[in-house]
C-alpha cells in the first residue's frame, strides 16, 4: 500500500474506488491492514492462499475460483456479499466472519466418517436365529 493505493506489480489501485478488479492477476497475498471502500474482486486467482486477518471490504468480496484459498480469517468483515463459487480448497467458514449481504457458492467439503473396526452389536446364534425367522417358520426378507 502506497499513498492510499494498492500496488500489484506495475499496477496501482485506488482503495477508495467503488470496484477494484484484481481478477486473474496471479496475486498470492495481500498486505496487512488492507481496507477497501468498495467491491474487491480476486476471481480466478488460484495462487491466492490467504487473506490478511484484518481485511475489511466496504462492498462485496469476490473470491470465485480461488482454488488455493484454504481458510478465511476469523475477523473478516465484508459489508456486501461474499462470493465463494469454485473455492474447492475452502473447508469451512470462520465463526467470526461478518457479512452484510449473502454468502454465495460455499459448499463445505464432506468430512469422512471414521472406519468401523468392530461391530457395534454382537449377536449369538440363538439371537440370529430369532431375528431371521418368523413365528410361522418363514424367513424375514
Amino acid at each position: 500500500i502506497e499513498n492510499g493505493q494498492l500496488v500489484v506489480g506495475n499496477k496501482r489501485f485506488d482503495l477508495d474506488a467503488p470496484y477494484i478488479d484484481l481478477r486473474q492477476t496471479g496475486v498470492t497475498a495481500l498486505p496487512d491492514g488492507l481496507r477497501v471502500k468498495g467491491d474487491l474482486d480476486f476471481s480466478g486467482c488460484p495462487c491466492l492462499v490467504s487473506l490478511p486477518d484484518d481485511l475489511q471490504v466496504g462492498g462485496s468480496l469476490f473470491l470465485e475460483d480461488c482454488t488455493g484459498l484454504t481458510s478465511l480469517p476469523d475477523d473478516l468483515q465484508v459489508k456486501g456479499s461474499l462470493w465463494l463459487d469454485g473455492c474447492s480448497s475452502l473447508v469451512s467458514l470462520p465463526d467470526g466472519l461478518q457479512v452484510g449481504g449473502n454468502v454465495n457458492g460455499f459448499v463445505p467439503k464432506p468430512v469422512p466418517c471414521p472406519a468401523q473396526t468392530e461391530p457395534i452389536v454382537t449377536l449369538d446364534d440363538e439371537a440370529m436365529a430369532w431375528l431371521t425367522t418368523r413365528a410361522d417358520g418363514g424367513w424375514i426378507v
